[in-house]
């Protein structure tokens, strides 16, 4: 399993949680409550859309969005 994870500024960091039809993406500080998915084709597909919906938050903070393993899975 993997999730997808978005970086901002020094050291924060959450996880895609939903598809929202007004903001795009949802994210979430809880890996445990974040989206799934079972390949990392999928994450990453999934990477590229939040990435095209959500390039910077308030202020001009941008983000970074990548793909990880899920904790307590074994994905190799």
């Amino acid at each position: 399993m993997f999730v997808v994870v978005r970086s901002y500024g020094r050291y924060g960091r959450d996880f895609l949680h939903a598809w929202d039809d007004r903001w795009g993406t949802t994210c979430i500080g809880a890996e445990k409550l974040s989206m799934r998915f079972g390949t990392l084709e999928a994450a990453n597909v999934a990477k590229s859309r939040a990435a095209c919906l959500l390039m910077s938050g308030a202020c001009g903070t941008l983000f970074t969005w990548s793909v990880a393993p899920a904790s307590g899975s074994n994905s190799n």
